[in-house]
C-alpha cells in the first residue's frame, strides 16, 4: 500500500511539476521571442544603417575622384570653350557609368558653371546654390552628403560634393557633386507589416519612410520656430510640415495619437552626422506574431514533455552523468591542445592575431606587442588598432571575404605601428571554424616586410636609371650569351630586347673583330675589372657600322666570382663627323695659304707670258700657223688665270664684308644666270619670313652660281633643281661643328646623275674632280671655293648623294635677328 501510495504521490507530483513547469516554460519562451524579435529589429536597424552609409561612402569617393580630374580643375580657372567641352564630356561619363541623376561643377561663388543635364529643361548651369550646406562644407575643404528636395526638380535626391583644388593652392576654386534618386534607400526602407522605417535628420525629420503618408513630416513634436527654421532650408519644401503623432513614452517605446504603442529602434549614420534609421516596431503585433510562433513550435508538446518527464527523469539523469564525464574528459584534452596551440602561437616570431567579424581583436601574440608596439591587454576585446584609416576600407572587405570561407597568403598592405609609423607587411589570413564548423573569426599573421620593400625600390630605382639611360648598356655573361639590353641600346643598334636576350654577343660585332676583341677585353675585364675609352666598332640590325667607344665592368657575386660582364656603348658617329669636319677645315686652311703664296708667284708668271703673246700677235698674221699658236696659247693662260684667280678666292676667301641680306634674291638670280636655254626645271620652296642672313653678297653668289652650275653639268638632258630654305634652331644637343644658334639652311637639290660613294667625302677637297681633267670644267676648285667662303662666314655645307637619283648640297648660316 505504501509503495503504490508513494507510486501516486510521486505520479501527482510529477504532473504538477510537468503542469508548473510547462506553463512557465510557455510564458519564459513567449519572452525570450519577444527578447529575441527586439533584438533582431535592432540588428535589422543597425544593418540598414551600416548599408546605407556604406552606399554613401561609395558615392563620396566618387565625387572625389571627380574632383581630382585634371579637365574638372582646369575648367575652374580657364572656361573657355575647349575647357569647358572636356570638363562635360567628364561629367557625362561619370553620370553615364555612376547611373545617377546629375553630376555638376559649382564656382567659389556658388554658380554653376557646368552640369550634366545642361541640356535638359531642368538644367542646373547658371543656378546659384550657395545657400546649400554641401556648398559651403566643401567650401571649407570637407567632403559632404546633404540629403533634400531639389530646388529645381522638387524631387528628393542625395547630394555628394567634395572640394576641388587647382595648382597647388589651400582654398578650394569650386565643388564638385553629384546628385543620386533615393530610389535605392525607398528600396532598403520597403514597407513592413510591423512596423515603420524610417530615415528622419537630428529634428526627426523624416525624408524616407515605409509608410508614404509620413514623408516630409516631423517624427516628434516641434515648436513653430523650428518648424520655420525647417522651412527656411527648403531642404524638405516649403511646408506646411505636419506631425507623426509620435510621443516617447520612454528611452525605449513611444505611442501614436490613437495609442498605438511602439517599440523604438535607431542607428545613426557614421558619415551623415544626425542622421538615423528609426524603426518603430508595432509592439503589439511582435507579441502576437511571437506568441502564435511559440504556440505553434511547441503546441501541445509541451504538455507531453512534461508528462514524459517524470518517467524519463531517471533515464536522462544516468545519461547525463555519462555525457558529463565524456565532456570533462574532451575539455580536459581541448585545454592541453589549447596549452599547446597557446604555446606555438607566443613563440611565434610573426605577429597573430584572431578577430570577429567586428573586427575585434581575442588573440594578441607577443610578436605582435614587438613589432606594433601595443600591449595585449590594450589590444584584446577591442577593434583592430593597426589598421590605419587609409586601409579601413580594404580591412573590412578581407575580412567579409575570410568569413565568407576564403584564405589569403602574401598580401601586401600596410599597418600601423603604435608611434603612427606604417609599415609594409606581408597578410596571411584564414577563417577559423568552431566544432560545428560554423566560421567565428579570422586568424591574421604579418609579416615585416619593410626593408625588403626598401630594398625592392632601390633595386627598381637603378634598374630605371640603366634602363632610361640615353647611352647603350648591355651585359652578357660568362658564355657571351646576352642577359641585359636597355632602350639606348634598342635605339642604337636596333634589336629590341626580346628577340637578342639569349643571343650571343657576336652577333653585333664585325666577324673579324670578335675573337680578338673578346679575347682583349674580357682579359682586361677579368685582369682589372673594368676598361674605359675603348674605340670599336658595332654592327646594328640592318647591317650598318657605327663607331662607339666601350666603358666595361665586371659584375661579381657575393660569393666574389664573377657572374657577368657590362658594357656601356656611346656612339661615336656625330664626334667623328665633327673631328672630321675639324681635319678637313685645318687641311684647306693649310693648303690654301701654299695655294695663295703659289697663285699670286704664278699669277706674275702668268702676266709676263701673256704680255709676250700680245706681243707677239701683233706681229704676226692673222692666217699664220704661229698666229693659231700664240691664240691658243693665249686661251691656256687665259684658263691658268681663272685656276690663279680661283686658288686666291680658296685661299683667303676675299676676307668676306659681312651685312644683313636676303637670300631668295640671291638665289633666284643664280638660277636666271645659269640655267637658261636649259631643260632644267627649277623649283623654290622659300618662305616669306626667311630670316635675313649676315653675308658678302659678292661672295655668297659665286657660292650659289658654282652650285647651280654643278646641278647642270650633273643634268645634261634635263631635270629639276630644287631649292628650298627654312629657318633652324641648332642646341648644344645637336651635333653640328657650329656654335648654338639660329640658321638659316638652304637645300640645293638635284635629279642628276649622282656622286660615287667613294667620293662624296672628297668632292670639297681642292683639285679632286669627277669631270674632264685639264679641262674648264675639271679643275677641282669650285666646291673647294664654296667650301672656303661658307667656313669664312662661320657657316657649314654639306653634299649627300646618291648614284642615278641626284646629290642634294646643304648650308647653314647664320640667321640675323630683325629689329
Amino acid at each position: 500500500m505504501k509503495i503504490r501510495l508513494i507510486i501516486i504521490s510521486f505520479a501527482l507530483l510529477a504532473f504538477l511539476t510537468a503542469s508548473v513547469g510547462g506553463y512557465l516554460y510557455y510564458h519564459s519562451m513567449i519572452g525570450s521571442a519577444v527578447m529575441e524579435l527586439n533584438q533582431e529589429a535592432k540588428t535589422r536597424t543597425d544593418d540598414l544603417a551600416n548599408r546605407i552609409a556604406l552606399y554613401f561612402s561609395g558615392h563620396e569617393r566618387m565625387a572625389a575622384a571627380l574632383a581630382g580630374m585634371k579637365e574638372v580643375q582646369r575648367v575652374m580657372v580657364n572656361r573657355q570653350a575647349d575647357t569647358m567641352e572636356k570638363a562635360n564630356a567628364v561629367l557625362d561619363h561619370f553620370q553615364r557609368s555612376l547611373d545617377v541623376n546629375a553630376c555638376y561643377l559649382i564656382s567659389s561663388s556658388g554658380v554653376t558653371i557646368a552640369s550634366s543635364n545642361r541640356n535638359s529643361s531642368e538644367s542646373f548651369v547658371g543656378k546659384n546654390f550657395g545657400f546649400r550646406p554641401y556648398f559651403k562644407q566643401s567650401m571649407e575643404g570637407k567632403s559632404a552628403v546633404y540629403l533634400a528636395l531639389g530646388v529645381i526638380s522638387g524631387k528628393r535626391g542625395v547630394y555628394y560634393s567634395y572640394p576641388i583644388y587647382t595648382g597647388g593652392q589651400h582654398a578650394p576654386a569650386g565643388v564638385a557633386v553629384i546628385k543620386t534618386s533615393v530610389d535605392y534607400l525607398d528600396r532598403e526602407l520597403h514597407p513592413h507589416d510591423d512596423g515603420v522605417m524610417v530615415l528622419s535628420d537630428a529634428r526627426g525629420m523624416i525624408f524616407v519612410s515605409s509608410r508614404t503618408d509620413w514623408l516630409y513630416h516631423a517624427l516628434w513634436k516641434l515648436s513653430s520656430q523650428t518648424l520655420s527654421e525647417i522651412s527656411e532650408t527648403r531642404q524638405f519644401g516649403k511646408g506646411p510640415f505636419s506631425w507623426t503623432g509620435l510621443e516617447l513614452t520612454s528611452g525605449q517605446y513611444a505611442v501614436d495619437a490613437l495609442g498605438k504603442r511602439y517599440r523604438i529602434h535607431r542607428a545613426s549614420l557614421d558619415n551623415l552626422p544626425g542622421w538615423e534609421v528609426m524603426y518603430a516596431q508595432d509592439h503589439e503585433i511582435a507579441a502576437q506574431k511571437e506568441s502564435r510562433l511559440v504556440f505553434r513550435k511547441l503546441g501541445f508538446g509541451i504538455l507531453l514533455v512534461c508528462i514524459a518527464i517524470g518517467f524519463t527523469s531517471f533515464i536522462l539523469y544516468r545519461i547525463a552523468t555519462h555525457e558529463i564525464a565524456k565532456r570533462k574528459e574532451i575539455e580536459d584534452e581541448f585545454r592541453s591542445i589549447s596549452h599547446r596551440f597557446q604555446a606555438i602561437i607566443n613563440a611565434s616570431p610573426l605577429p597573430i592575431t584572431i578577430v570577429d567579424a567586428e573586427g575585434k581583436a581575442s588573440l594578441w601574440n607577443p610578436a605582435a606587442e614587438q613589432v606594433f608596439g601595443w600591449t595585449g591587454r590594450e589590444v584584446t576585446d577591442n577593434s583592430l588598432p593597426i589598421v590605419p584609416a587609409e586601409r579601413q576600407d580594404e580591412f573590412i572587405d578581407f575580412l567579409a571575404r575570410i568569413f565568407k570561407g576564403n584564405a589569403f597568403k602574401s598580401v601586401e598592405t600596410q599597418r600601423m605601428r603604435k608611434d603612427g609609423t606604417l609599415i609594409d607587411v606581408a597578410l596571411s589570413a584564414a577563417p577559423v571554424h568552431n566544432a560545428d564548423g560554423v566560421i567565428t573569426a579570422a586568424m591574421e599573421i604579418f609579416e615585416d616586410i619593410t626593408e625588403r620593400k626598401k630594398a625592392e625600390e632601390k633595386l627598381w630605382f637603378l634598374a630605371a636609371i640603366i634602363q632610361n639611360l640615353p647611352e647603350a648598356v648591355c651585359a652578357i655573361d660568362t658564355q657571351n650569351a646576352v642577359v641585359a639590353w636597355n632602350s639606348g641600346a634598342e635605339r642604337l643598334l636596333g634589336y629590341e630586347t626580346e628577340e637578342i636576350l639569349g643571343k650571343s654577343i657576336a652577333l653585333i660585332i664585325p666577324p673579324e673583330l670578335v675573337q680578338p676583341e673578346l679575347d682583349h677585353c674580357l682579359t682586361k675585364l677579368n685582369t682589372d675589372g673594368c676598361f674605359s675609352g675603348y674605340e670599336t666598332v658595332r654592327l646594328t640590325k640592318s647591317g650598318r657600322r657605327i663607331p662607339v667607344e666601350l666603358t666595361g665592368v665586371v659584375i661579381r657575386d657575393k660569393a666574389n666570382a664573377i657572374k657577368n660582364y657590362a658594357s656601356i656603348m656611346v656612339d661615336l658617329t656625330d664626334r667623328k663627323k665633327a673631328e672630321e669636319e675639324r681635319l678637313k677645315g685645318h687641311m684647306l686652311e693649310s693648303i690654301g695659304i701654299l695655294a695663295g703664296g703659289i697663285a699670286h708667284d704664278f699669277n706674275n708668271l702668268l702676266s709676263v707670258i701673256i704680255g709676250n703673246i700680245a706681243v707677239a700677235k701683233m706681229q704676226a698674221q692673222p692666217g699664220d700657223k704661229a698666229f693659231s699658236r700664240l691664240d691658243d696659247a693665249e686661251n691656256v693662260c687665259e684658263i691658268a688665270a681663272e685656276l690663279s684667280k680661283r686658288l686666291i678666292t680658296f685661299a683667303t676667301g676675299g676676307d668676306p664684308v659681312r651685312k644683313p641680306a636676303p637670300l631668295p634674291k640671291l638665289l633666284r638670280d643664280a638660277v636666271a644666270l645659269k640655267l637658261n636655254d636649259t631643260d632644267i626645271h627649277a623649283v623654290f620652296d622659300l618662305p616669306d619670313d626667311l630670316s635675313l642672313v649676315a653675308i658678302d653678297e659678292g661672295q655668297m653668289k659665286q657660292v650659289f652660281v658654282n652650285l647651280v652650275i654643278n646641278a647642270r653639268e650633273a643634268m645634261p638632258k634635263g631635270g629639276t633643281l630644287t631649292i628650298s630654305g627654312e629657318n633652324i634652331h641648332i642646341s648644344a644637343q645637336d651635333t653640328f661643328p657650329m656654335r648654338e644658334g639660329d640658321y638659316v639652311k638652304i637645300v640645293v637639290r638635284d635629279t642628276g646623275s649622282g656622286i660615287p660613294a667613294e667620293s662624296i667625302a672628297k668632292i670639297f677637297d681642292p683639285y679632286y674632280s669627277t669631270k674632264d681633267t685639264y679641262s674648264q670644267k675639271g679643275l677641282g676648285l669650285g666646291l673647294a671655293v664654296c667650301y672656303s667662303i661658307i667656313r669664312k662666314h662661320d657657316g657649314l655645307i654639306t653634299a649627300e648623294s646618291q648614284v642615278g637619283e641626284g646629290t642634294t648640297f646643304s648650308i647653314y648660316l647664320n640667321a640675323v635677328k630683325n629689329g
